[in-house]
């Protein structure tokens, strides 16, 4: 299981790898990426907010301060219609803000805690603990906003059931619950990939025997288009439990495909669903809110897609926009976009995809400018501190040329020993290093490399694991350096 490996995993790696960089105990690219191939093979990634981790610290009085100013939620002006839709949108792009404004939702959610300074005005924000424990300091900024009337709900685990999202003991669930309760806002209970299996079966049966508070019932689906089976497992879920339902991912989907091609469903035949369903959840008073999930680029799910591969409206992102349009949803604020860098030969060298994409490591996770202040742009890598932790890319190098590595980084806090960026050839490991700052403001590093011959090489960055500060880094480059005529 997940949660027995990665704490065995961990102790493997804090054993190989010595503190130190630029000395014979520091690791090489090889143990670096054997690293790297065990965690990804034995901690499944995550397709969503990873939002387990609670947000940095130090940014906790100032995020409360923000919050309290984020989000204007006036009565929606001239409406008293069903205010129940909503949409899950994942804040690691830079366009997340256009995608909830564009469909006009009540609310939305990202999977994550955070209320962001870039939510549509007139859109509630609704912060998800989306798995393990919550924090004090989350815990505290939830409060907060709750008390400023700034969120009004929290969401529980996500799929909980699945060991590739929240991945979590009914134990543990049940045992963390008590931790949600304390805030003391509306909870929705764990949003289960099926509320008909063993694993939610069992946590209902323990939750309503010691009297948990859970106010409504989180629900997924992603079935076929067969309406009145999806309303008539709705029908009988609310029959069983008597708890308001909260539909928190619903589309219809296709598991079997293979190809886009070859998928059973087509957008005309969702449509339809749609156009059906969404009425019907309106009327029914034991349906409290629903959520459509949207994803172009899933081969199972394309012909639910709200949005094309250019983030155009599709059919029936046009249908959902204009069901129970919110008129008080106002424009996107966009995120600030770093200058085109060309010339990088890093792959996502500021992190400014929202992911990892391009780089290898372990224990390392993207930030957006909501969780932490980027040098630029507004993402940022980090590597976990008080863990074996790194950053890593593979890239050729030619002969005779002067290549320039610059890069910026920041610790949380006074790291007490050095950290290095090294490039190094990946067959002899013969290396060229330069150690960066310990400040808590960003702080650039430059060096540079001119390999003898055309080989490949590896950048890497490293913290072991008695380094418990976090390390940021953005604008991570590497550039050929002009020929002086």
């Amino acid at each position: 299981m997940k949660s027995n490996a990665r704490p065995l995993l961990m102790s493997l790696m804090t054993a190989v790898l010595a503190i130190g960089c630029g000395s014979e105990d520091s690791p090489s690219s090889d143990v670096i990426a054997d690293a790297a191939m065990m965690a990804t093979s034995m901690d499944a990634g995550i397709d969503r907010d990873s939002a387990s981790e609670s947000v940095d610290v130090g940014m906790a009085d100032a995020m409360i301060h923000d919050a309290m100013h984020v989000t204007d939620m006036r009565p929606v002006p001239d409406y008293d219609g069903p205010r129940k839709k909503g949409i899950a949108v994942t804040h690691r792009t830079y366009d997340w803000s256009y995608v909830v404004s564009a469909v006009k939702p009540f609310w939305s959610y990202s999977w994550g805690a955070t209320l962001s300074r870039f939510q549509p005005d007139g859109v509630e924000f609704v912060p998800m603990q989306w798995s393990g424990s919550l924090s004090d300091a989350t815990a505290d900024t939830l409060r907060a906003q709750f008390a400023a009337g700034e969120i009004k709900y929290l969401l529980g685990y996500n799929e909980p059931d699945s060991d590739t999202q929240a991945n979590m003991t009914v134990d543990r669930a049940i045992t963390l619950w008590a931790q949600l309760e304390a805030t003391g806002i509306p909870l929705v209970s764990p949003s289960p990939v099926h509320f008909d299996n063993e694993w939610t079966d069992a946590f209902m049966e323990r939750a309503l025997a010691e009297g948990l508070r859970i106010d409504y019932l989180g629900f997924h689906s992603y079935a076929g288009t067969n309406a009145q089976g999806f309303l008539n497992r709705l029908d009988a879920l609310y029959a069983q439990y008597q708890i308001p339902i909260w539909i928190t991912e619903f589309a219809v989907a296709d598991w079997n495909t293979e190809t886009r091609e070859d998928n059973r469903f087509s957008p005309e035949q969702v449509l339809t669903f749609m156009q059906t369903v969404l009425p019907e959840l309106d009327r029914r008073e034991h349906i409290f809110r629903y959520a459509w999930y949207t994803d172009f680029g899933s081969r199972q799910l394309w012909p639910s897609a709200l949005f094309d591969a250019d983030r155009a409206l599709t059919p029936l992102g046009e249908f959902y926009a204009q069901h129970t349009p919110n008129p008080a949803a106002g424009p996107p604020k966009p995120f600030p976009a770093p200058p085109a860098d060309p010339d990088n030969l890093l792959q996502n060298g500021g992190f400014e995809l929202g992911s990892t994409e391009g780089w290898d490591g372990y224990e390392n996770r993207v930030l957006n400018i909501d969780e932490t202040e980027p040098q630029q742009g507004a993402f940022c890598g980090r590597l976990r501190g008080g863990f074996s932790s790194a950053f890593s890319q593979r890239l050729t190098l030619e002969a005779d040329v002067t290549y320039a590595i610059t890069l910026h980084s920041r610790w949380s806090e006074d790291p007490g020993g050095s950290v290095g960026a090294v490039i190094e050839e990946a067959d002899t490991m013969a290396r060229t290093s330069a150690m960066l700052p310990n400040d808590t403001a960003w702080r650039e590093t430059r060096f540079t490399v001119t390999p003898a011959e055309t080989k490949e090489y590896v950048f890497w960055i490293w913290t072991g694991s008695g380094q418990a500060a976090h390390l940021y880094l953005d604008t991570v480059s590497i550039r050929a350096q002009p020929v002086n005529p």
